[in-house]
């Protein structure tokens, strides 16, 4: 049964008990091969846009994390995230790492690199703003869009997953939510489902 947990609620201690894959044999590319946490992970964020004297600007309001079908891990703000993984990968040898799973990371990518530091090495582009996979320490976002090569209401539909995408018609992304904006149970039940149905379906 999944649960929605906070960052300050989430169970690190059963997280901690998780076991790493064993490690693969061999270099590629120059880089180290990273043994990752047993665990299908998924990570999503909405955004609002608005208008402003420079032109539209889109900002998050909220971010989630889904670990395995167990936890959703929902927060409002960059810096409840930052915080989040550092407590999350507390302890992890430099070899060691999260595999997370993004639905078009191309998108996310351009919050995220504003957020936190990417070095050219840490990015593989397929080609300008076509982005396979990013890494942080400890952290490897990799694009579930471009290994499906569907949408992800596509793809949880043909995977046949138990949460399949919200309609976006429901869901009314005109309308401007801010990080303290109060979320309805339609609205975060949009959200989790995205992160839910994508773990389902990798699984």
């Amino acid at each position: 049964m999944n649960q929605i947990v906070t960052p300050s609620t989430f169970p690190f201690d059963w997280f901690k008990k998780i076991k790493f894959a064993p490690r693969p044999v061999g270099n590629h590319a120059g880089h180290y091969k990273m043994a990752y946490k047993n665990i299908v992970t998924a990570f999503d964020i909405e955004c609002s846009t608005i208008e402003t004297a420079k032109g539209p600007r889109a900002f998050m309001y909220v971010w989630q994390w889904q670990f395995g079908t167990e936890y959703t891990v929902v927060g409002r703000t960059w810096d409840e995230l930052k915080a989040f993984i550092k407590k999350l990968t507390k302890g992890m040898f430099k070899e060691q790492g999260i595999w997370v799973a993004v639905h078009n990371l191309s998108y996310e990518f351009q919050f995220l690199r504003g957020v936190f530091h990417f070095g050219e090495e840490d990015v593989f582009c397929m080609k300008s703003r076509k982005i396979l996979s990013a890494r942080l320490p400890h952290i490897e976002f990799h694009c579930s869009y471009i290994h499906s090569n569907m949408s992800l209401k596509a793809y949880l539909k043909k995977m046949g997953v138990e949460h399949q995408k919200k309609s976006g018609v429901d869901f009314d992304y005109g309308k401007i939510r801010y990080p303290w904006t109060p979320l309805t149970n339609e609205e975060l039940e949009y959200a989790v489902n995205d992160v839910l149905g994508l773990v389902e379906a990798i699984q």
